[in-house]
């Protein structure tokens, strides 16, 4: 353990070392690098470090926009059981961290996750001096979580999931990880397949809790925020036209859906296509399949700013943060990152909104989701084109089916109370080690 920390660190700093200076120049010129910069570095406001509120402050983690929604879900549980703490809340990226701004209006603070490196850590313990800390989805820093237990804060974790490619890579370096996993008071876990594989990893089995995906408990709360956000009027949608909506697709599944799209044409002429790429580095090769194939499209970006109409029938998603109610206008949705093997993209955004769910064989990441959208008869999988084409083709060509989904999607309120679930287990532990 304390030579592959050693062996962790130094590689740390090196990198830290030779990246630093030109980080610091690039973010010079690029806003989206150059917000939050010295809080990663853990140099936060005098406010944050002097006001501590109750003295019961606690420190959440959730890394980028999904699990800032699922944040909120269990901080308001965790609020409503103890609202005498002091939350803080960290991301990594900066749209989770906008996201989490706009959400929590201040009333819990925001701020960037330190570099896992023994000196910004060591900085940002001592400046927030948070009584607990809480990482959601089982994210695994050495310093930060080495330091923290020397401190003897307590460490928790909530809507922990482990995925089996995540598994493996722990696994591998078990000499490193065994005792940072046994260093939780609490492993809240999502399901039982994740909680015998973070036992596996050293996690203390008296100590674990399944309490269920707080997911949908985020998305319901999220679903009438984002209803009117994005609107059909603006996107010139009327209210019977076909839509098929392609979201967080990856690189060899953009040709997948042109090529089904051109298909589908001959059918439907008015099909509306909404194409959101995962990754917005990767859209100017996205338009250039679009370009080769002869399709007309628009961004999102400029008919949303109001720059010009919706004449086309591809609109090419070029936002962040909009994918989720744009769902709302769909007739059937296809689910990216499950044709090509990268564990797939979270189902239930679209299915709550009551649409048909199709997703190729590769969704490892989110069983849980996929297991549940089946059982609903909700999520559908496809293995190749054809299959994509064929689902698509009979559901665009029976309405009655696509609208019965809307009832279905209703009943996903059923499945929720996972964040309360998760919250209860926080604040027992809290409870008991003083903290409340």
């Amino acid at each position: 353990m304390i030579l592959l920390l050693f062996l962790y660190n130094l590689i740390f700093t090196l990198i830290l070392g030779v990246g630093i200076l030109p980080f610091y120049l690039y973010s010079l010129k690029n806003k989206r690098f150059r917000e939050g910069f010295l809080e990663r570095l853990g140099f936060y406001t005098p406010t944050l470090r002097l006001d501590q509120g109750s003295g019961k402050r606690i420190w959440v983690h959730a890394a980028s926009l999904g699990e800032v929604w699922v944040a909120r879900a269990i901080i308001e549980a965790l609020l409503t059981l103890a609202p005498q703490l002091d939350i803080v809340l960290s991301t990594i990226t900066s749209t989770g961290n906008r996201a989490a701004k706009d959400i929590f209006q201040g009333k819990v603070r925001v701020i960037y996750f330190p570099l896992d490196h023994p000196l910004c850590v060591r900085r940002a313990l001592h400046q927030i001096q948070p009584r607990a800390f809480i990482g959601l989805e089982t994210e695994i820093w050495p310093n930060f979580i080495t330091q923290t237990r020397a401190r003897k804060i307590p460490l928790l974790l909530a809507h922990g999931r482990i995925s089996a490619r995540s598994f493996r890579n722990y696994y591998r370096l078990k000499g490193l990880f065994a005792k940072l996993f046994s260093s939780f008071q609490i492993y809240s876990m999502i399901a039982e397949e994740g909680a015998e594989r973070i036992q596996k990893l050293g996690a203390d089995p008296s100590r674990i809790r399944v309490a269920g995906s707080a997911k949908l408990d985020g998305l319901f709360i999220r679903l009438e925020e984002e209803k009117k956000k994005i609107s059909g009027t603006i996107l010139l949608i009327p209210k019977d036209d076909l839509v098929w909506a392609a979201g967080s697709t990856r690189t060899g599944e953009e040709e997948i859906v042109l090529s089904v799209y051109q298909r589908l044409r001959k059918d439907f002429p008015g099909l509306i296509l909404i194409l959101a790429p995962r990754h917005l580095d990767r859209l100017e090769k996205v338009e250039e399949l679009i370009k080769k194939q002869g399709l007309p499209y628009q961004l999102l970006s400029e008919i949303v700013s109001g720059k010009k109409e919706r004449l086309n029938q591809i609109i090419l998603v070029d936002t962040m943060g909009d994918l989720f109610g744009l769902y709302q206008w769909a007739s059937v949705v296809f689910c990216g990152a499950s044709l090509v093997p990268k564990g797939g993209q979270n189902p239930l955004e679209p299915a709550i909104w009551g649409k048909p769910v199709l997703y190729g064989p590769h969704m490892e990441d989110f069983k849980e989701a996929t297991a549940l959208l089946q059982d609903l008869q909700m999520g559908f999988m496809v293995h190749n084109e054809m299959e994509l084409y064929t689902r698509i083709k009979d559901f665009l060509s029976h309405p009655q089916v696509m609208r019965s989904m809307e009832e279905k999607g209703n009943e996903m309120s059923n499945f929720r109370g996972a964040a309360v679930a998760h919250a209860q287990n926080i604040y027992e532990v809290l409870g008991q080690k003083g903290v409340l």
